[in-house]
C-alpha cells in the first residue's frame, strides 16, 4: 500500500500479569494441595482487535474487542 510501510501498524500495548499460590498438605498417604490462581492481576484492558477496514473512516484503526477482565480460580488437587 502506498504511502505506508511495512509492520508500520503498532497495536496498543498488552499489559498481563498472572499469579499462582499454591498449598500442599499430607494426611496420611494421601496429598491435597490447594491452589488459588489469578490471571490478569492489574484488570488491565488489553485491546486485543482493530478495525482494518480503510474505507471506514471514522473507524479506522479504533480497537474492536478487549481481552478477558481479571480471572479467579480456585482448585484442589487430590494424589491417594
Amino acid at each position: 500500500m502506498p504511502g505506508v510501510g511495512r509492520n508500520s501498524a503498532r497495536g496498543d500495548p498488552f499489559w498481563q500479569t498472572d499469579v499462582r499460590i499454591s498449598r500442599t498438605f499430607r494426611l496420611k498417604r494421601t496429598r491435597i494441595e490447594l491452589l488459588g490462581e489469578i490471571f490478569n492481576l492489574a484488570n488491565h484492558r488489553n485491546w486485543i482487535g482493530h478495525n482494518g477496514n480503510m474505507r471506514s473512516t471514522a473507524q479506522f484503526g479504533r480497537p474492536t474487542a478487549a481481552a478477558g477482565a481479571r480471572e479467579i480460580q480456585l482448585g484442589v488437587r487430590v494424589e491417594y
